[in-house]
């Protein structure tokens, strides 16, 4: 009879970290070849022909025995990131499905490599947990730009609304001047006197007028 989790009950996560004293590059093709599985898996009988671990969506099938009998393991691979990362998730009979990760992490004289299996908890809810993860560093990264580009504004003095700090960096055109006496023979008096009916041009006029108000 096969033993189930308990619904509700919390997963169960476990982790291993191990150095290693030669280049990150042999180890990583040493573990991820499916060749070379039987040399290292403890308790490992064999391996199904047609598994395949190369690329994400690839599986294979194992076999291993586990308290003196017989157990398949079925496994599916889900990301792989060279010289990084391995992701897979694997389920057994009787068992919860479990999320596994494999970690590289070059050093000085050689790697760390660190294995990680989490138990009972379903890949959908982990992907989640892994766009929240990203979602946030996303958010916090844009707060902080905001955060440095406000302080840079208030430093320069820019941090007046656009239409302020637009009309304080705009230069200001000069102020024509209104007339100039050396457009009309008459002078500048004279016609500001003149009638609509004197035939000089009535803007000029006008601009004359303004001008001896100016003056007076």
């Amino acid at each position: 009879m096969s033993r189930q989790r308990p619904a509700g009950a919390a997963p169960v996560r476990v982790a291993v970290s191990r150095w290693f004293a030669f280049p990150l590059r042999h180890g990583f093709d040493y573990i991820s070849d499916i060749d070379c599985w039987p040399d290292y898996w403890p308790n490992l009988v064999r391996v199904a022909p047609n598994s395949r671990w190369a690329q994400a969506g690839d599986r294979a099938a194992v076999t291993l025995k586990l308290l003196g009998r017989a157990t398949e393991l079925e496994m599916t691979l889900s990301r792989i990131e060279p010289y990084r990362l391995i992701e897979y998730t694997s389920v057994q009979r009787g068992l919860t499905a479990a999320w596994h990760e494999r970690h590289f992490a070059e050093n000085r004289t050689g790697f760390d490599y660190r294995i990680v299996a989490d138990h009972g908890r379903p890949r959908a809810r982990t992907r989640r947990r892994q766009l929240r993860r990203r979602r946030l560093a996303v958010r916090r990264d844009a707060v902080s730009r905001h955060a440095s580009d406000a302080s840079s504004s208030s430093s320069s003095g820019s941090h007046r609304w656009p239409a302020e700090r637009d009309a304080a960096v705009r230069p200001r055109p000069a102020t024509p001047a209104l007339v100039d006496q050396a457009d009309f023979p008459r002078p500048v008096r004279e016609v500001a006197r003149l009638g609509p009916q004197s035939g000089v041009d009535a803007a000029a006029v006008r601009r004359c007028r303004l001008l001896q108000r100016g003056l007076c």
